[in-house]
Order: C-alpha cells, then structure tokens, then sequence
C-alpha cells in the first residue's frame, strides 16, 4: 500500500494505492466512500476512483 499527500497549485491531493485484486469499474460506494465523499465536498474535493484489474488508486482531491 502506498500513501502520498502532494500539492499542486492550491490544490492537496492525498492518494493511496495498493497492487491488490484491483477494484471492478461496477464496484458501489462502501462505509468508507460514504463518509469520505461528503467530507471531500466541504472542501470543494472530488474523490477520484481508479479502477485497475493490477491494484486499485483513490484519489482525494480539495480544493
């Protein structure tokens, strides 16, 4: 598992990664995109998923 925090601009974007089964595209929200999704949004954040059949990458993006 991989975890980073990076700045770019005004931005801080908070990634984590693993090279895990990987997340399906028709992967549902579970408890955790629920809570994180609305906090994200206080902060004029997205939360960014990127499906992989080689691991799985979330992306936590506030603006």
């Amino acid at each position: 598992m991989e975890i980073t925090l990076t700045f770019e601009g005004a931005d801080i974007l908070r990634t984590v990664a693993d090279n895990g089964a990987g997340c399906p595209p028709d992967l549902g929200d579970g408890i955790g995109s629920k809570l994180v999704k609305p906090m994200a949004a206080q902060f004029h954040g997205e939360v960014i998923r990127h499906p992989s059949e080689k691991g799985c990458r979330v992306d936590v993006r506030l603006r």
